[in-house]
């Protein structure tokens, strides 16, 4: 018992030289019930779809699978207009260019505007473009046969 009476002086003793310097120190908790229900997030909305299709034809009824360059010499270039028109049947109008990199040369992509050519173009949904390529054969390319993939890429606009 002793040792309770001992612990109360303290107490009591450390208030009063708080309160006699002026400052007084109150301790205070409350309690208050709370509740929260956590549920699966919301999902948010998928992402507008891009997606483009290759055509052989400007009215985009041909699709278009594969582009020959035929022969080519080492240091040639050769330029196909239209190489081939794209369409945007996407969910969102995107701008277009040219992702195509090879080892043997540099294809190169141009789009169609309406009255130039240039190297992005916006092309809204449901509509198409004219595609330029023009293929280079490095100089030093080893004679053989190339097979290669015409990269376009697309961004939302």
């Amino acid at each position: 018992m002793a040792g309770k009476y001992k612990l109360a002086f303290i107490v009591v003793s450390l208030l009063t030289v708080l309160a006699v310097g002026g400052v007084a120190y109150a301790i205070y908790g409350l309690g208050v019930d709370s509740h929260v229900e956590i549920v699966t997030p919301t999902p948010s909305p998928p992402a507008p779809e891009i997606k483009l299709k290759v055509y052989q034809d400007d009215a985009c009824t041909i699709p278009c699978t594969f582009v020959e360059w035929g022969t080519m010499e080492q240091g040639q270039s050769k330029t196909k207009i239209p190489a081939f028109y794209v369409k945007n049947i996407g969910e969102v109008n995107v701008i277009v260019g040219n992702g195509t990199s090879i080892d043997f040369g540099q294809m190169n992509l141009w789009f169609w505007n309406g009255s130039g050519w240039e190297e992005t173009l916006s092309v809204d949904i449901g509509e198409n473009c004219k595609v330029k390529g023009t293929l280079s054969i490095n100089s030093d390319a080893l004679v053989s046969d190339k097979s290669f993939e015409i990269v376009i890429t697309a961004i939302p606009s």
